[in-house]
């Protein structure tokens, strides 16, 4: 009798949650940096600042709790215990507040979130997000219990987790005690003003400390759940995942052409006339572009390599960040006075276009890596057409790395498509004529856009029947 072959639980939460603790750091750390500048919010340099690291770090958040939220359920699929389905309540009841959050921050008009249901939200979110981390942490300690490991590195994982979020009463006060000296009486504003010095880093560098601690020790912990035989669990082929993706690589293309064709057409109109529109564009692109992360999140969780699993789940945060961006942005770009331009996507008071176009590069990147390795992974329909080259064509390259010249034209034809997405989507066009050099750039970003996803949707879909021969 043979001992049936081992898997990792849940390869891809350990990068969610270093996603998360990673990004909550650097945003803890970047603030308080704007915070100690005085010379820059007296010129009032750091206001935008403020809210696109706000605004990107809320994003980031989104993103990656959904994405741990999906792989937890991956562990709950092979442990079924109540401490994994701690974990994936912990970490989808995060999820939902956040998104929450997001819409009781953004909203207009913002000068009263702090009242009424948006005030509320935004404690009980504060409250809730404290309990996050906590509350996962201890289900995968209860989850691997049997493990030396995990009970030995439990208290300081738990420990961890509390400082990562701590309470806001329990930070306010530390704020408050520490810094205290920093805060000293000016005659001539006849009030206390901030003399920043070393104090004020102390809080923001403990909780960045906090973050970095608790994301290392749950990556530990989910390393140290018990392997899963590969016959204790049900196989869930990634061909259905990889089809549901195909589809959602070609409706995206098509939506952001639609978009920039509407962008384009739209130029010079009142913005009176334009105001449905302006709200339509921003939510067909963020269903469409979250339509192709959810489909990514299901192939991470199907029986893929844990490579694949891991890059599936970086592109679907890299996309969930754009989504939860455009929607924050197009909750406050809907305020009673006519904005004086036409809004899109990524409009340049909230985020910058390029911003969005690197997360993209990085997101297709991802998408294509994770796709070279599936295929590496899926074994020819049989030996004799591995040998010699005859059948259908799928059969001569799945199970086989593909061409390097071919990468490099891929690979290419993903980062030029990512860079030129700006323009297909209007940014940075709607306050220039459109001459026919613009036209022509436009038409070529299209062609480009097109050609990279419909690429992308090809290989997914060659490689689900590959997957399904076999």
């Amino acid at each position: 009798m043979s001992i049936p072959r081992a898997r990792e639980a849940a390869p891809s939460l350990p990068l969610a949650v270093a996603v998360w603790g990673a990004g909550s750091a650097a945003l803890a750390l970047s603030l308080n940096a704007l915070r100690v500048d005085v010379e820059g919010w007296r010129l009032g340099h750091n206001q935008r600042l403020w809210t696109l690291l706000t605004l990107g770090g809320a994003a980031l958040a989104i993103g990656s709790m959904i994405a741990a939220a999906a792989a937890a359920l991956s562990l709950l699929r092979a442990r079924r215990s109540a401490g994994a389905a701690l974990t994936v309540a912990a970490f989808g009841g995060g999820a939902l507040v956040l998104v929450v959050q997001l819409v009781a921050t953004w909203s207009w008009p913002l000068d009263v979130a702090s009242r009424g249901w948006r005030l509320d939200a935004l404690v009980v979110g504060d409250w809730v997000r404290c309990a996050v981390p906590v509350l996962a942490t201890i289900g995968l300690c209860a989850a691997g219990w049997a493990d030396r490991g995990v009970r030995l590195i439990a208290p300081g994982a738990i420990g961890a987790a509390l400082l990562a979020v701590p309470p806001p009463p329990l930070v306010s006060w530390a704020h408050s005690w520490i810094e205290h000296g920093a805060w000293r009486w000016d005659v001539d504003a006849g009030a206390y003003v901030m003399r920043p010095d070393g104090r004020m880093w102390i809080v923001p560098a403990l909780i960045a400390v906090g973050g970095l601690a608790w994301a290392a020790g749950t990556a530990v912990l989910v390393l140290r759940q018990p392997a899963v035989p590969t016959d204790a669990v049900a196989p869930r082929s990634p061909a259905p995942a990889l089809r549901r993706f195909a589809v959602a690589s070609v409706v995206m293309p098509i939506v952001a052409v639609a978009a920039g064709l509407a962008i384009a057409l739209a130029q010079g109109q009142p913005a009176s006339e334009t105001r449905l529109l302006a709200v339509l564009i921003p939510v067909a692109v963020g269903a469409a572009s979250a339509l192709v992360a959810l489909s990514l999140l299901a192939i991470a969780g199907a029986d893929v390599a844990p490579a694949a699993s891991r890059r599936c789940t970086a592109a679907a945060i890299l996309i969930l960040w754009c989504v939860a961006v455009v929607a924050a942005q197009t909750l406050w770009s809907q305020r009673p006075e006519a904005p004086s331009r036409f809004f899109t996507v990524f409009e340049a008071p909230w985020m910058p276009g390029m911003v969005g176009a690197a997360f993209a590069v990085l997101a297709l990147l991802c998408i294509a890596s994770a796709l070279a390795v599936v295929a590496r992974q899926a074994p020819p329909a049989d030996a004799q057409s591995r040998q010699t080259g005859a059948g259908p064509r799928s059969h001569r390259w799945a199970g086989q790395p593909a061409s390097r010249h071919q990468g490099i034209i891929v690979v290419l034809a993903l980062v030029i498509g990512a860079a030129t997405a700006p323009w297909v989507l209007g940014f940075g066009t709607r306050e220039l004529p459109l001459d026919p050099l613009r036209v022509a750039t436009l038409a070529s970003a299209a062609i480009i856009n097109l050609g990279s996803w419909l690429a992308l949707a090809r290989t997914a879909w060659r490689l689900a029947a590959a997957l399904d021969r076999t």
